[in-house]
């Protein structure tokens, strides 16, 4: 079973000082074993960091993780966690011109992205965590396992895990009230120019100079 442990901290920063917030100690399991904690710790011990990132990811992502979110193209891998590679080398090979070959690269980053829930947090270099819903299960990827467990006990389980976080996330600092709001919104779509910076996983002026580029 998918389940987590997340230990409200108090952080180094002075509180509304950092621009970060959602400090705590975060313990990712599955059946029991560890998947993302500190393995410099005897045991499975939590990852001490700043979490609201996960929270947005979370909230961002939400409408693709509780629908069945068919893989870009015709790829059909036997496992999300070899997708991204494989789907690259074979886009390669496909002789597309220059800006379809974009237009699909962007496809196959924004599946990975958006499935994978180390995604949100990339300065930490956490394991892939892919959830994918299959049916009545969710598939849930990583580097050792491959389980599937019932689709809404898994989604609860992603509530609770964004919810526990949210509490410790400054709702006074700019961030912070950004993030709320995007986990409070959680099951409605984002709108297109704030889902596709997250999608795609660069800054607007990037996403904007891209454009021009192929333009």
């Amino acid at each position: 079973m998918f389940d987590f442990a997340f230990e409200k901290l108090d952080d180094d920063s002075g509180g509304m000082d950092s621009p970060f917030s959602g400090y705590g100690r975060l313990t990712v399991t599955i059946n029991g074993e560890g998947i993302w904690y500190d393995p410099r710790a005897e045991g499975i011990v939590g990852i001490a960091d700043y979490w609201d990132g996960l929270v947005d990811h979370l909230a961002r992502c939400w409408c693709y993780m509780r629908r069945e979110d068919p893989y870009p193209l015709h790829f059909n891998p036997e496992s999300p966690l070899g997708f991204l590679e494989d789907a690259m080398a074979e886009l390669r090979e496909m002789n597309l011109s220059r800006n379809a070959f974009i237009e699909e690269e962007i496809k196959i980053f924004a599946f990975s992205d958006r499935h994978n829930l180390a995604t949100g947090m990339p300065d930490l270099f956490l394991p892939p965590l892919f959830m994918l819903r299959e049916g009545n299960d969710m598939r849930i990827v990583t580097e050792m396992k491959d389980v599937r467990v019932p689709f809404e006990q898994a989604m609860a389980r992603l509530e609770a895990l964004g919810t526990a976080i949210a509490q410790a996330i400054h709702p006074q600092s700019q961030r912070g009230g950004m993030i709320l709001e995007a986990w409070d919104r959680r099951h409605f779509p984002s709108r297109v120019h704030e889902a596709l910076p997250m999608l795609v996983g660069t800054s607007p002026p990037s996403i904007a100079g891209l454009v021009a580029g192929i333009g």
